[in-house]
């Protein structure tokens, strides 16, 4: 469903008419460039799933969609006046050519995507979101599991559990405690597609257990010592920055987790690379410290002690380049789904120099590793792509660390 709102920017005074695909969160925010002076504005809606609006279509009868319960501008102000198109889209990247285009409808280019994924399934031809494997309300999902995780560390074990209520009825299964908060989030954000993967790499844990069950629970026991208690504040820490980017990330999640390839022209209908210049460097340095735990059970299933790699032993990995801490596990290609988003070089550019918007260039990034090193450029889409990648990884390893630590890893949770 598509709401149009008649703008104008405060600054020059030109008309944006902005034409809104509604989403799947209770809340969504998007950044539009004015087309007169190119100065940012911001529209943000708030929706009710429950109480929703019918609407009539000739030849089609009674639809409903959500309600609109409120809109706030921001740098712009409400007018009568039509103006210059923009499509917004929360959920779904839009052809370019489609961008400033009246009577277009940017979802329908996403279809053929998601009816060849039904059809993968059986055929079936439903709402898209349904068939693409979004998960309504995600953003509110998350936010609600870390204010729990939050207040419980203060102590607020009661205002924690009205957040956990809170989720309870975003996805209508009751939620007993954190770590179910945590495996349902996690379960709806890496979607459908990622569940084979998960099962691959679960079994590894168990093939290592059999292998020597002496070996696995020494590891266990060890790494929750040392190691195990950051993990989850890691995975946090990643989270937050990813809710806090919400907005700009959400658009390229479909592509990232339905592994469909983004034609060139598509490109994000809001832009504000502030919110996640240093999003996907923050994502690496968690992953790459996270990857200690199937990098020891690989030495079990290679035959050895936990702590005993091929060449160093544990105290010694722990030192290492973390652009390197894949290479250990590079021929166990079970653990693949764990680091097939991991670029060193993206990661220096986002994490030490920061991301910039190329020069005469809406629609396209760079980065450098180094102040004497050259730009390099990637589309804009393209890093927010990758950016789900990484996080959908990071929450394939956290599935692997609930899988062989338990409730243990996260009673602080």
């Amino acid at each position: 469903m598509i709401k149009r709102y008649p703008t104008r920017c405060t600054l020059c005074g030109h008309a944006n008419t902005l034409r809104v695909t509604l989403g799947i969160n209770a809340r969504q925010r998007h950044t539009f460039e004015c087309q007169g002076c190119g100065e940012d504005g911001v529209i943000e809606l708030s929706l009710d799933f429950v109480d929703r609006e019918t609407i009539e279509i000739p030849g089609l009868g009674k639809i409903t969609g959500p309600r609109i319960t409120d809109v706030k501008l921001e740098n712009a102000e409400w007018t009568q006046d039509e103006g210059t198109i923009t499509n917004l889209d929360a959920t779904f990247l839009v052809p370019e050519d489609q961008l400033h285009q009246d009577g277009a409808f940017p979802w329908m280019h996403a279809m053929k995507d998601v009816v060849r994924l039904a059809e993968d399934e059986g055929p079936r031809y439903r709402d898209i979101i349904d068939e693409a494997g979004m998960a309504r309300g995600i953003r509110e999902g998350i936010a609600a599991t870390l204010k729990s995780i939050e207040l419980r560390k203060r102590g607020k074990d009661d205002l924690a559990r009205v957040q956990l209520d809170e989720l309870t009825k975003i996805t209508g299964v009751h939620i007993q405690g954190t770590p179910d908060a945590i495996a349902i989030v996690v379960s709806a954000f890496i979607g459908k597609s990622a569940y084979g993967d998960v099962h691959t790499i679960t079994e590894q844990a168990k093939r290592a257990f059999e292998l020597s069950p002496h070996q696995f629970k020494e590891l266990r026991a060890k790494l929750l010592a040392d190691v195990v208690p950051d993990f989850l504040d890691r995975q946090i820490e990643v989270l937050k920055d990813y809710l806090r980017g919400y907005d700009q990330l959400s658009q390229a999640w479909f592509y990232a987790a339905r592994g469909v390839t983004a034609e060139p022209q598509l490109q994000p209908s809001a832009r504000a690379l502030h919110l996640v210049r240093h999003f996907y460097g923050t994502a690496f340095e968690q992953l790459s410290s996270g990857l200690v735990l199937p990098a020891c059970l690989n030495n079990i299933l290679n035959g050895r002690q936990y702590h005993q790699f091929e060449r160093m032993d544990l105290k010694q990995y722990l030192s290492t380049d973390k652009s390197g801490r894949a290479r250990c596990i590079e021929a166990r290609i079970e653990f693949l789904p764990l680091w097939s988003e991991f670029d060193s070089t993206l990661r220096n550019g986002s994490h030490h120099q920061g991301l910039r918007t190329k020069q005469n260039s809406k629609y396209t990034i760079q980065y450098r590793t180094g102040d004497t090193k050259p730009w390099q450029d990637i589309s804009y889409s393209d890093y927010l792509i990758r950016c789900n990648k990484i996080q959908i990884c990071l929450l394939k390893l956290l599935c692997l660390q609930m899988f062989v630590f338990g409730r243990d890893a996260f009673e602080k949770a």
